[in-house]
């Protein structure tokens, strides 16, 4: 049994083992790569935790943060560390009880070595890799979206779309709208430049919170270091770019990560167009899986128009490490006054620096 810390300098490291696993658990928000552009964005240090025990591996991907760092008045440096924005927590090459749970115990007292407060991660429905972390720590959060891919286009388009779906796909047709798609190595500054703006009108006609604004800075730096693993799409009308979206992929999974379109053209949804052509595209690349998730009543009923068949369901993760100390920070906190806005109500000591 051994085990190892790994940073962004290791990344042939990490992507070697990445690349061993089944194809299956291959997946893109697992990469060092979609790490590093965090880390490049100030959200933390990307660390990967990895565990072996004979022809067994783990991998743990995550964000490492300091405590102190905030502000708070502790007797020693202390850290928190959650995963990426998108989907995370553990992955590896086998299910085996006594790996997993040996797992379990040497992360946790890694964590305690290492003055680790708390620990918060997002599992992914597609992986299923909520099994890997210690049952009373995983939380249910509702139902989520997959479209299967596995199958031909005209399947997909008859047992898993809607009859509003195909209605809206053809209308569009009908009425000139057409898809442009490539990787996202391939797309000009001026095309990823039309997409910042759409994705920032959408983001603010939703009023949605801060952290979503992903930057045009964002998307050229995902460009540089993945962007051979990102599907880029945008929809054009009378010559106008009026929805886009950008969909990273890896082994048999994809997943609808950024987009948007502008209001005055839902009449005739650009949006569900788009998605259709995206959908379309992936299963040329061989992706079997392509994850819409989930969200609020509205959103996911409508995610449930492009298959309603598939629903996975969707956990959290979290851990408290050092409970008095947390304990610590979180009075600290309230006595400042200060009350979560988020929904990381695990982390909400955090929400002072929004």
């Amino acid at each position: 049994m051994s085990y190892k810390l790994l940073g962004l300098k290791d990344k042939v490291e990490w992507n070697s083992y990445l690349e061993l696993l089944p194809v299956d658990q291959q997946d893109v928000y697992y990469a060092p790569e979609y790490y590093q552009l965090y880390e490049e964005k100030g959200d933390g240090k990307a660390k990967c935790f990895l565990f072996k025990k004979g022809d067994n591996f783990l991998l743990y991907p995550f964000l490492i943060n300091s405590i102190n760092d905030i502000g708070y008045t502790l007797n020693e440096e202390y850290y928190d560390i959650q995963g990426c924005y998108g989907l995370n927590g553990p992955i590896s090459n086998t299910k085996d009880k006594a790996f997993i749970k040996e797992f379990r115990e040497i992360f946790a007292e890694h964590c305690r070595t290492n003055n680790v407060i708390a620990e918060f991660t997002r599992f992914n429905p597609l992986l299923g890799n909520e099994s890997l972390f210690n049952p009373n720590e995983v939380i249910y959060v509702g139902e989520t979206v997959n479209v299967k891919l596995d199958l031909d286009f005209n399947e997909v388009w008859r047992k898993s779309f809607s009859r509003d779906i195909r209605r809206i796909v053809n209308k569009g047709k009908d009425s000139g709208y057409q898809a442009n798609l490539k990787l996202l190595s391939e797309a000009s500054e001026d095309e990823i430049d039309e997409f910042s703006k759409i994705y920032f009108s959408t983001l603010n006609r939703n009023n949605a919170e801060r952290f979503y604004y992903f930057d045009k800075d964002y998307i050229i730096k995902m460009k540089n270091l993945m962007g051979d693993s990102v599907l880029f799409c945008s929809v054009i009308y009378q010559e106008q770019v009026i929805a886009a979206s950008i969909n990273p992929f890896k082994g048999i999974n994809s997943y609808g990560f950024l987009g948007g379109s502008y209001r005055e053209f839902q009449k005739i949804s650009p949006f569900t167009f788009m998605m259709n052509a995206v959908i379309s595209k992936l299963q040329c690349l061989g992706i079997e899986n392509y994850f819409l998730g989930g969200g609020e009543d509205s959103i996911l009923n409508y995610k449930k128009n492009f298959n309603k068949n598939d629903l996975r369901k969707y956990y959290i993760g979290k851990a408290i490490h050092h409970k008095l100390i947390y304990n610590q920070v979180i009075k600290q906190w309230e006595d400042e006054g200060f009350s979560s806005t988020g929904n990381n109500k695990l982390l909400r000591y955090r929400d002072k620096k929004e």
